[in-house]
This record gives structure tokens, sequence and C-alpha cells, in this order.
């Protein structure tokens, strides 16, 4: 089904230059089973709270962009939002949330970084943790500045495989809940 910008607007209910689609939970699986193509995820996130008709711009008209995000908001991978002006003085999207993952993997206890309950299962840190890495595995670097973010990415990658260790485990997962009702600090 063909799905035009004009479309795109009525179907969301809001003026594209006033409407953002942002990645859900969900956006990384739909990424990992092939329902995005590794460019346009790259765009979508990079894209940001900007307003849709800027990622729309950029999109050849008949490379069914209005379509691919009719389809990932329709299956949930990507939530309605008013957008944000980004104006000059404001960071890029990918940078700031490069940054906030960067500040949850550096501050916060392991089920924190994967974004699940302490008490959850081994399965679900494994899931978490895979949903992240393809997460962070989707940004692509700013070209001024590769050097710093690899060394975030990196930092990351670690906290998450890190908090998926540790969660997996049976052992150690009870050992950290244990750490935490004590307060102790021993796995953060």
């Amino acid at each position: 089904m063909h799905v035009s910008p004009h479309d795109l607007a009525h179907r969301l209910g809001m003026p594209l230059d006033q409407a953002t689609l942002l990645p859900t939970a969900s956006f990384a699986s739909q990424i990992r089973i092939g329902r995005v193509p590794p460019e346009w995820a790259a765009r979508i996130v990079e894209h940001g709270p900007a307003p849709l008709t800027d990622l729309l711009g950029r999109a050849a008209p008949v490379d069914g962009a209005a379509g691919l995000l009719w389809a990932l908001y329709a299956a949930g991978a990507l939530r309605l939002e008013r957008a944000k002006p980004v104006g000059r003085d404001a960071s890029p999207p990918p940078r700031a949330l490069m940054s906030s993952w960067l500040t949850r993997a550096r501050r916060r206890p392991h089920h924190e970084v994967l974004g699940v309950e302490p008490s959850a299962s081994a399965r679900c840190a494994i899931q978490a943790g895979e949903e992240r890495l393809a997460e962070l595995d989707a940004l692509s670097a700013p070209k001024s500045d590769e050097a710093t973010w690899a060394r975030w990415k990196s930092e990351i990658r670690e906290a998450i495989e890190e908090a998926v260790a540790v969660l997996s485990d049976p052992e150690l997962a009870e050992a950290y809940r244990r750490a935490l009702r004590q307060g102790s600090d021993e796995f953060q």
C-alpha cells in the first residue's frame, strides 16, 4: 500500500511540520527482523525530535519513506510526539541520546542500564541487552566527532555487556539483588 506524506499527516492527525516519530523499545527488534533497512534505521535515530518534514525532505519521493514510517508507527516501533525545533545551538539528537546512555551506563545499577526490573529473568536481561546493543549499533557518528563517539560507544557497550553478564547468571543476579536490597554499590 502506497502512503504519501499527505496521507501520513492525515493518518497521524497532525501536520508533518509539527509531528515527529521517535523509536520505541521494539524499534530494535524491527531492525533485527529486517523490517527497517539499515540506512533508514540510522536516519530515523539521527532525526530525533525534529519535524517529520525534515526527515521526509531528505527522502526521494519514490522510496516509500512515508509508508515505512506509517508501518513502523502502526506496529508500535515508533511513537508520535510533537516535534521540537532543532536550532543551530542545539546538540544533534544522536549526541544527546548517546550522552544520556553514557550517563546511565556510568552511574546506574545494571537493571537500569538494561531498562528492566531488578527481579528480571535471565532471558529478559539478555533480550533487553540485545535490544540496547542493536539500538547502539544503529546510531552513526557525526563526522566531526568520530573519536569521542567511538569511545562513548565502547563504554556503553561494555556497561550493557557487563549488566547482561551479571543479570543472566543466576548466582551473580542473586548477589546483585541482595546488594541492592542492602544498599551496597558493589555491582553499580
